[in-house]
């Protein structure tokens, strides 16, 4: 075991590290102001329901950053609409589905990215319902020119409604990076 996470460590250093310094034009790459990335996930709902609790969701993120391409850190919005879940337990069959505004920053350190969210999910079934809510995701992006990257990452968002529940996604979209 020891030995095959040696092996990936030395995998990551020797391949995917010389990839983002070649794709991004130097070491820490050029800098960015601003990044723009629509995203779709899909997982599942942590609920108790007799219903389906598979989860999708798709949005944008707009983020102001400070830093260069490769090491940055960046605070903006994430807008978004999630269905979470379905629930079959009464005659009338009903869905979860919310639009989300949070307030999320990042962290990104060569191919491993963090996200930290924290806002309202607007409840679109009944209008006076508003959630709060937390998103947390960790993962990898993937360099692909020296503008645009895919996050591979896995989200989770924990609702606190009338019972808290949780969602596990994997999260992926394309990141345009900003001058």
């Amino acid at each position: 075991m020891k030995q095959k996470v040696i092996f990936l460590i030395i995998l990551i250093y020797l391949f995917i590290f010389p990839c983002y310094i070649f794709a991004h034009g130097g070491m820490f790459g050029k800098q960015v102001e601003w990044i723009v990335r629509p995203y779709g996930s899909i997982g599942k709902t942590f609920i108790d329901t007799k219903g389906n609790s598979t989860n999708y969701k798709g949005g944008v993120q707009a983020l102001w950053t400070a830093g260069a391409q490769l090491i940055y850190l960046g605070i903006g919005l994430d807008i978004g609409y999630s269905h979470f879940y379905d629930d079959n337990t009464t005659l009338a069959k009903s869905h979860q589905t919310n639009i989300n505004s949070l307030v999320i920053g990042e962290f990104n350190l060569f191919f491993l990215d963090f996200m930290i969210g924290l806002g309202p999910y607007f409840d679109t079934k009944y209008s006076s319902n508003i959630d709060l809510g937390f998103m947390l995701s960790g993962g990898i992006t993937i360099p692909i020119h020296e503008d645009i990257s895919i996050p591979l990452l896995a989200r989770t968002d924990l609702i606190a409604a009338d019972n808290l529940y949780a969602s596990l996604t994997f999260f992926s979209g394309i990141t345009f990076f900003f001058r």
